[in-house]
Parts: structure tokens; C-alpha cells; sequence
């Protein structure tokens, strides 16, 4: 990451503490810019217990 403008270090710096600080599946997911599908897809989990999921983490 040294080797990085500065300007991209901290907008990399930026993006960290978004992803750091985010509170749920869903938050996480959309910051990463995915769909369900995507996790879907990535984990073989299927689409509708990724939803399952995140409204279970919704409601906790």
C-alpha cells in the first residue's frame, strides 16, 4: 500500500473503515457492491436464505 498516491491510500483507507463498520449481511453485501445472487453464487448458499439471513440479522 506504500507504494500507492496518497490519494489512494486513503480513499483504500476509506473504503476499510466503511466495511469495518458495518452492522449487518445486508449493509456488508451492498457496500461490496454484491447482490444476493452474488453470495449466492460465491457460497452455495441459495438466494433465499442469503434474504433469510439478512433479515434474520436485521431483527437481532
Amino acid at each position: 500500500m506504500q507504494t500507492l498516491p496518497e490519494d489512494e491510500r486513503r480513499a483504500v483507507a476509506r473504503r476499510a473503515d466503511e466495511l469495518v463498520t458495518a452492522q449487518n449481511l445486508r449493509e456488508l453485501r451492498a457496500l461490496a457492491g454484491r447482490t444476493q445472487e452474488d453470495v449466492s453464487a460465491a457460497t452455495g448458499v441459495k438466494q433465499t436464505n442469503v434474504s433469510r439471513l439478512e433479515r434474520r440479522a436485521d431483527e437481532t
